[in-house]
């Protein structure tokens, strides 16, 4: 309703100028003069600053209603952020293999990242000590079964010393000689060994253990032919020992004992056995072989314990050119 106030009454003569502005204004302005106006002006003055101040009121409401809602969106993200770092946390605890996915939240997130790079040096390390755990743990097997190969060794070189003095002794004809051969064995025996311990006692190459028994005063002398072959420490032990009695033999009654004789040493891998060796001991322009003497220490020694430990056979012929010896092994 409009209330339109009307500075002086209207004149009592003049009734179709109301008619004709109640026409014009429609029917639902009313209009008042005098007193009644200026109150009604009134009124409407009141009503219009309370309408702003309605509005200011809603808008600060609606404004508070929307920072409301700001901090609990901030405050969900928030805790679901914390909610992840825990998790996270507790996966790193248990050793877990994790990324952290941002959440943007900046300072979780930095924790989050500090926490991973600590992790992922903590797994470098915890990784190399245990590559060394498995170093050390492999070396200390290593050292258990040396020890007891060097036990094995040991009892192999004890029980073949024995034998050697016993053999000595059996056919020494006085302490002197005894001594001599006795010490010449041990020695040969010694630079075998020396010889397979620098080879860790594995793979031993069949020419370096001919050159290792043949003292150097007989190179040009004896000549040796054959391809490259690895024997076993066992095997190069007894054979090594076997080459030693055939040149003590050369020297005091063979090829080597004169001023021409000479020796052939040649070996094979036996065509149809691959592991099959053959070594041929070949004298030649020796002392003239009519009567053999008969079998002395060292045929003895060859024949009945180094056949044995070298796992082959023996044969032993006394050629009128010289002597010759066929020894067979397992390579």
């Amino acid at each position: 309703m409009i209330y339109v106030p009307y500075p002086r009454p209207l004149p009592r003569h003049r009734p179709d100028c109301l008619t004709r502005l109640g026409a014009g204004v429609g029917s639902s302005a009313i209009f008042m003069s005098g007193p009644a106006a200026q109150a009604a002006e009134t009124a409407s003055g009141v009503g219009d600053a309370g309408g702003v101040t309605t509005l200011l009121l809603a808008s600060a409401l609606v404004l508070s209603i929307g920072a409301i809602a700001l901090l609990y969106v901030a405050g969900e993200k928030s805790r679901a952020a914390r909610k992840s770092l825990a998790a996270f946390a507790t996966a790193i605890g248990k050793d877990a293999s994790v990324n952290w996915r941002p959440t943007g939240d900046g300072e979780i997130d930095a924790v989050a990242q500090q926490m991973q790079e600590i992790h992922s040096r903590l797994q470098e390390k915890r990784s190399r000590i245990a590559a060394d755990q498995s170093e050390i743990r492999a070396a200390r097997e290593q050292g258990r079964v040396m020890d007891l190969e060097l036990h094995h060794r040991v009892n192999n070189a004890m029980a073949m010393i024995q034998g050697i003095a016993n053999i000595t002794a059996r056919t020494a004809n006085n302490f002197n000689d005894f001594r001599a051969a006795f010490n010449e064995r041990v020695q040969c025996l010694s630079r075998i060994s020396t010889l397979l311990v620098s080879k860790s006692w594995a793979q031993t190459p069949l020419l370096e253990l001919v050159e290792t028994v043949i003292d150097k005063q007989w190179t040009d002398r004896i000549q040796t032919s054959g391809p490259d072959i690895d024997l076993r420490s066992e095997v190069a032990l007894a054979l090594g020992m076997a080459l030693h009695e055939l040149l003590t033999n050369a020297e005091q009654h063979g090829a080597l004992s004169t001023d021409s004789g000479g020796v052939n040493i040649s070996w094979r891998i036996e065509p149809n056995a691959s592991d099959r060796l053959t070594l041929i001991w070949m004298e030649r322009d020796g002392p003239l072989l009519e009567h053999p003497q008969p079998q002395g220490v060292g045929h003895y020694l060859i024949r009945n314990v180094l056949a044995r430990q070298f796992g082959g056979d023996v044969d032993i012929a006394f050629e009128r050119e010289g002597l010759r010896v066929t020894l067979t092994a397992q390579a």
